[in-house]
């Protein structure tokens, strides 16, 4: 987050009208790490329905450069990333068994990072057994 607030001081005599007062300016400048919120945190979908995870940076965390990545392994081909203003957003076009995991939101700025991570739990994966003869 940066925030500029401009704060100007003037100096004036007492009982004195004074047309152009001594003057000065400053600048403060407050930087904060960015704060990140997931919108799901956690769902639960079928295999080859369609999902996405927004991860979304707090207002006045501007500059945020958003990422994702899967917390074990990589992301599939079929998901995509579309950027919006603040906001990333994880899209699942048919989620595949492979899909099930968690995946990891990255926000930097130039006063630090965050990271959020959201669950996706696949149902009716089929289960492979293999007999023993």
């Amino acid at each position: 987050m940066i925030r500029v607030y401009m704060y100007a001081c003037a100096l004036c005599h007492p009982g004195h009208i004074s047309v152009n007062p001594t003057q000065a300016e400053t600048h403060l400048i407050v930087i904060a790490p960015p704060r990140l919120r997931l919108d799901p945190d956690r769902q639960i979908v079928s295999l080859g329905d369609e999902a996405s995870i927004a991860c979304i940076a707090a207002p006045g965390n501007v500059p945020v450069d958003l990422s994702w990545r899967k917390e074990v392994g990589d992301l599939a081909a079929t998901v995509t990333v579309l950027e919006q203003e603040r906001t990333s957003v994880l899209k699942f076009s048919s989620i595949a068994a492979t899909d099930e995991g968690k995946y990891v939101c990255s926000g930097v700025n130039p006063s630090g990072r965050a990271h959020a991570v959201a669950e996706v739990i696949v149902q009716g994966k089929r289960a492979f057994f293999s007999s023993a003869t």
